[in-house]
C-alpha cells in the first residue's frame, strides 16, 4: 500500500510540473518569474524543482550559499551541488537543446532509460520531469543462501542484497569433526563449534564445561595406562610434584603430566658448579664430586653477579637461594619532567614514579579553570600547546573563536567539572548542567504551559512559553487603580516590576515645621516645606534657625551666655543639656593697642579665676612708634603740617596689593567685593567662585583675608577656582573697596616725588644672538666664524644652541658686564654680521641682554646700536 501511495505521489508531481510549465504558471524561485515551455530550464536532481538556466547559473556563482570552492545549494531543498556548466538538455539528458514541446515541455520523446535504484532494470517512461517510475518487471531467479533451492519475485521486492533463506537445517560437520552445524540455511562457512563439552584440566584436579572450539587437548599420563587422560585446559590450581630422587619436590602450575618423573635439579649430574656458577664443585671440594642430591653445595668467595630482574647484578657473595634486592641508585625525572630525583632501582622496578611539588598551571579545555594537579604528566604538552596557540593567534592563522578546536587538548586537561553558569533566561535557579565548556552556554530549555499575559490582558504570548521569554511592550493604557483614588496619569501598560507614575493630582497639605501652613502640593509628595524659618522655641532657650524641616529641631546657635570673669559671651555651639563652662579661660580674640595708639594687635582675652582680661592693657611700642613720635616732634618744631593722605591710609582695611590691583581693574574688583558682601550677609557657610586665572585668584585670596574668610584654590587647571568659608571672626569691612581705592590714589598722588634727574636704568648688553640661520648650519660652523673675531679682542666665549636656527655667543663673566665690555662686544657683532651674510650663515645678528638662565631679557639690532653710537660721536 505504501508503494502504491508513493507511486501516486510521484505521478502527481510529474504531471503537476508538466501542467504548470505548459500553462506558464510554474514559478522560478530565483527570479520569481513564470517558466514557459519555450525557455531553457534546469531541474534539481534531489527535489526536482525547475529553474531558468540563466537564473540558476547566476545563483550558483553569486548566491549567498556559494563557498570558496564553488559549491552551492539548491534554493528549494538546500542540497549541495558542485560547480558545473549548465546546458539546455531534455529531462533524460539525452538531447541537447531539445525542440519546444507544448504537450510535454522539455521532453525529447524518447524512453527515459535511467537506471532505477536497487534493481537491474531501467525507467520505462518517456522522457519526463520529476522522479522515475517504480519497476514493474519480474526479478531473476535467486538461489537461497545454502544454494539448494531457487525462487522468483517481482523486481521491487526481490532481495538482491540480503538474499533469502530456505527452511532446511545445515547438516555439515563443524571443524571439531564431532558436532554438526544445526543452523538454518546460511551462506559461507559454518563457523566455530559453540557446543559446551565437559572437560578435564591437564593436571586432572578440576573439570569444567567448555565450548568445543576453546578446548586444547593434550595427553596426561597416570600411574597406569588405564589412568591416562586427555586434558583440555589449564586450571588455576598448583600441584606438588616429587622429583625422581624421591626426596625433593616442587609446586608447579597446571600442565600435562609427563610419562616419567622429573629429574631432580640438585642431582650431581646436573649441578656441577657453585650457586653463582663461576667455580666448579670439583675445584671447591679438591677434586671430589657430590655423591647425591642431598650433599651440600659448596659456595665460593666471589660476588654472585647474577642478573637481577631489573638488569643489574647481585652484590652478595656466592650464595644459595634468592639474590639480594637491587641496591643501585638511579636518576629519574618526575612525572611532569621539570625535576629529577635520585631513587632506588627497586622503587622503579615496582612501578612507582617520583613526584615533585610543582603545581600545574595549564588552562583546561574550558579556558576557565586551571589544572592545579601536583606534578602533572601533561604539563609540558599543555604549555607547548598554549605557546603554539598564542603564536597562531599572533600570526592570524586561527581566530579566537576556533582556536580551542584547532588544537587537540591532552586527555588530562579536559575539564570534567559541571559548568554551573547561570543561563541567559535570567532565572537564578536555572544553571548550565553541561560539562565545563568554552563559549556561551546553551539556551534554557525549561518552559511553562501557562500563557504569558500582560496586566491589562490585551497582550498575550501563547503557551508553551520558554523560560526567559518577556512580554513585548504593550501599547494599551494601564488599568491599575491608584492607591489614593485619584485619576491615574495616562501611561501604557507595564510589568509589575515597574511602578506606575506617581500621582500628580494637586491637594492641600500641611508643611513639616511647627507652623503647619497648608500649601498646595502633588498627591505623591510626602514632605511639604513652606520655606520659612522654623523659629520653634527650643528647651535650651534658643529658637530653631533651620528652614521648614522634617523631624526634630536641632539647635545651631552658639551658647551666648556671658563669661564670669570678662565681658565676652560663650561662642561655642549650644551644648544643652550640659552645663556651661563659664569659668574656663576665655579664648575670645581681643584687640589691644600700644600707648601711642599706632599699633594694634589681636590676642586671646585670657580672663580666668586667677587672671584678668587683657582688654585695656597696653602693649609695648616698637621701633616704628618711636620713629613716628620723633617725626611728629620734628614736624611740630619746624611747623610742618602732617599729610592728610597718610592719616587717611592708616584707617583703610584693605592691603596695598588689593588696592593696587583694584585701582587698575576697578570694575571687576568691585564685582568681586559685591559677591563677598552678599555672601557675608546671608546664612551660607561657604561658597565657590567661578573658574578664573591665577592673577584673579590671587586677588580673591587677598580680599578674602581682608574679610576674615578662609580661602583656598580647588580643582586642576583650567577649572581651578577659589573656595571661601566663614570663620568665627569673619566680618565685612565698614569701608567699601571704592572708598579705599580713592584714598589709595590720593595717597599715591601726595607721596609721588618728581625726580630732579633722570638717570638711565638700562643694563648693558652682554651677548650676541645669531638667528634665522640657513638650514644645515652647525655649531662648529658658527665657532669657525666667531673664533678669529674674539681672538682679536682677547675675550673668552662660549656658544649656546637655543635651537636649530638660533645660537648665543656668550662672553666669559657675562653677568658682570660694563660699558667697555659692551663696546668690544658691539665691534665683534658688527664684523660678525657682515661675515655671516657673506658666508650665507645667517641674515640677522643682534646684541642681547641675558640673565643667569640664558633667557633673553632685551635685544637690539646691530645696525641700530651702530647708528646710535655714531650719532653720539657726532
Amino acid at each position: 500500500d505504501d508503494a502504491e501511495e508513493l507511486e501516486v505521489e510521484d505521478s502527481d508531481l510529474r504531471t503537476t510540473i508538466e501542467k504548470e510549465i505548459r500553462e506558464e504558471t510554474y514559478v522560478c524561485l530565483v527570479c520569481t518569474g513564470e517558466i514557459d515551455y519555450t525557455e531553457e530550464f534546469w531541474s534539481c536532481g534531489d527535489c526536482y524543482r525547475v529553474y531558468h538556466i540563466s537564473c540558476i547559473s547566476s545563483w550558483s556563482t553569486k548566491g549567498s550559499s556559494t563557498d570558496e570552492e564553488g559549491n552551492w545549494k539548491c534554493p528549494a531543498c538546500h542540497s549541495t551541488h558542485a560547480r558545473t556548466k549548465f546546458q539546455d538538455k531534455c529531462w533524460c539528458s539525452k538531447t541537447i537543446n531539445p525542440q519546444p514541446n507544448q504537450l510535454h515541455p522539455g521532453s525529447c520523446g524518447q524512453t527515459c532509460g535511467a537506471q532505477l535504484p536497487g534493481c537491474p532494470h531501467k525507467c520505462p517512461l518517456a522522457c519526463h520531469p520529476g522522479p522515475h517510475a517504480q519497476c514493474n518487471a519480474l526479478g531473476p531467479l535467486l538461489k537461497c543462501k545454502c544454494g539448494k533451492h531457487e525462487n522468483q519475485w517481482p523486481c521491487v521486492i526481490t532481495p538482491y542484497i540480503e538474499g533469502w533463506q530456505c527452511d532446511e537445517i545445515c547438516q555439515e560437520f563443524l571443524p571439531c569433526e564431532l558436532h554438526k552445524c544445526g543452523k538454518k540455511c546460511h551462506a559461507g562457512l559454518c563457523g566455530k563449534c559453540e557446543t559446551f563439552v565437559s572437560s578435564r584440566c591437564y593436571c586432572g584436579q578440576s573439570t569444567d564445561m567448555l565450548k568445543c572450539h576453546l578446548r586444547m587437548p593434550k595427553l596426561s599420563f597416570g600411574e597406569r595406562r588405564e589412568d591416562n587422560w586427555v586434558g583440555d585446559f589449564q586450571c588455576k590450581l598448583t600441584k606438588d610434584v616429587t622429583y625422581d630422587c624421591g626426596l625433593h619436590s616442587t609446586s608447579i602450575a597446571c600442565q600435562p603430566v609427563p610419562k616419567r618423573k622429573l629429574h631432580c635439579p640438585q642431582s650431581p649430574d646436573i649441578l656441577k658448579t657453585c650457586p653463582c656458577g663461576q667455580t666448579s664443585i670439583l675445584e671447591l671440594n679438591n677434586g671430589v664430586n657430590r655423591q647425591c642430591c642431598t650433599d651440600p653445595i659448596p659456595t665460593c668467595d666471589k660476588l654472585c653477579n647474577k642478573t637481577l630482574p631489573c638488569g643489574h647484578r647481585c652484590k652478595w657473595k656466592c650464595h644459595d637461594g634468592e639474590c639480594s634486592p637491587c641496591l643501585e641508585i638511579l636518576k629519574q625525572k618526575c612525572r611532569c619532567g621539570f625535576n629529577s630525583f635520585n631513587v632506588p632501582c627497586k622503587f622503579i622496578s615496582q612501578g612507582f614514579e617520583a613526584t615533585c611539588t610543582r603545581q600545574c598551571t595549564v588552562l583546561l579545555s574550558c579556558r576557565r579553570h586551571r589544572c592545579e594537579k601536583i606534578c602533572c604528566p601533561d604539563e609540558s604538552s599543555g604549555l607547548a600547546r598554549e605557546r603554539q596557540r598564542k603564536k597562531s593567534l599572533r600570526n592570524n592563522q586561527v581566530t579566537s573563536r576556533n582556536a580551542n578546536s584547532a588544537f587537540n587538548v591532552e586527555a588530562g586537561h579536559i575539564c570534567l567539572r559541571t559548568c554551573n553558569k547561570k543561563l541567559s533566561c535570567g532565572n537564578p535557579d536555572h544553571v548550565c548542567h553541561d560539562t565545563c565548556h568554552a563559549g556561551p552556554c546553551r539556551p534554557c530549555l525549561e518552559s511553562t504551559n501557562d500563557d504569558l499575559v500582560c496586566n491589562c490582558g490585551k497582550t498575550v504570548v501563547m503557551a508553551p512559553v520558554r523560560c526567559g521569554t518577556t512580554l513585548p511592550p504593550c501599547d494599551h493604557p494601564c488599568i491599575r487603580p491608584t492607591p489614593c483614588g485619584h485619576p491615574p496619569m495616562p501611561h501604557n501598560c507595564h510589568p509589575d516590576s515597574v511602578e506606575c507614575p506617581k500621582c500628580t493630582y494637586t491637594v492641600m497639605k500641611e508643611c513639616n515645621c511647627s507652623r503647619k501652613i497648608k500649601r498646595s502640593a502633588m498627591c505623591h509628595q510626602k514632605d511639604v516645606f513652606c520655606g520659612n524659618k522654623c523659629d520653634h522655641k527650643l528647651p535650651c532657650g534658643h529658637t530653631c534657625l533651620m528652614l521648614c524641616h522634617k523631624g526634630p529641631c536641632v539647635c545651631k546657635s552658639f551658647c551666648g551666655r556671658k563669661k564670669k570673669y570678662c565681658s565676652h559671651v560663650d561662642r561655642t555651639p549650644c551644648h544643652y543639656p550640659e552645663p556651661c563652662k563659664l569659668e574656663d579661660v576665655c579664648a575670645e580674640p581681643t584687640q589691644v593697642k600700644c600707648r601711642c595708639g599706632r599699633m594694634t594687635k589681636t590676642v586671646p582675652c585670657g580672663a580666668s579665676v586667677d587672671k584678668e582680661s587683657v582688654a585695656g592693657t597696653p602693649i609695648s611700642c616698637d621701633v616704628s612708634c618711636v620713629l613716628k613720635e620723633r617725626d611728629e616732634r620734628l614736624k611740630s618744631a619746624f611747623n610742618i603740617t602732617s599729610n592728610s593722605a597718610e592719616s587717611d591710609m592708616a584707617n583703610v582695611p584693605y592691603s596695598d596689593e588689593v588696592l593696587k590691583i583694584a585701582s587698575v581693574q576697578e570694575k571687576w574688583c568691585l564685582q568681586v567685593e559685591g559677591i563677598m558682601r552678599e555672601f557675608m550677609s546671608n546664612e551660607r557657610r561657604s561658597m565657590s567662585f567661578k573658574p578664573m586665572r591665577r592673577e584673579q585668584r590671587a586677588f580673591v585670596h587677598e580680599l578674602a583675608e581682608c574679610f576674615g574668610l578662609f580661602s583656598e584654590s580647588q580643582d586642576p587647571e583650567p577649572k581651578r577656582s577659589v573656595f571661601v568659608s566663614k570663620k568665627p571672626n569673619s566680618a565685612s569691612p565698614e569701608m567699601s573697596l571704592a572708598q579705599g581705592i580713592r584714598r589709595f590714589q590720593a595717597h599715591k598722588r601726595a607721596t609721588t616725588k618728581i625726580p630732579l634727574k633722570v638717570e638711565s636704568t638700562k643694563k648693558n648688553l652682554n651677548a650676541i644672538l645669531i638667528q634665522d640661520c640657513i638650514e644645515g648650519t652647525t655649531r662648529d660652523m658658527v665657532d669657525d666664524v666667531v673664533r678669529p673675531l674674539f681672538g682679536e679682542s682677547d675675550m673668552l666665549y662660549s656658544i649656546q644652541a637655543v635651537n636649530k636656527t638660533k645660537y648665543l655667543v656668550v662672553p666669559e663673566a657675562f653677568m658682570r658686564s660694563s660699558d667697555d665690555k659692551e663696546e668690544k662686544l658691539q665691534q665683534v657683532a658688527l664684523k660678525l654680521s657682515t661675515i655671516c651674510r657673506e658666508m650665507f650663515i645667517s641674515n640677522v645678528v643682534k646684541m642681547v641682554r641675558i640673565n643667569i638662565d640664558y633667557d633673553i631679557v632685551r635685544e637690539e639690532s646691530v645696525e641700530s646700536i651702530s647708528n646710535e653710537s655714531s650719532s653720539k660721536e657726532s
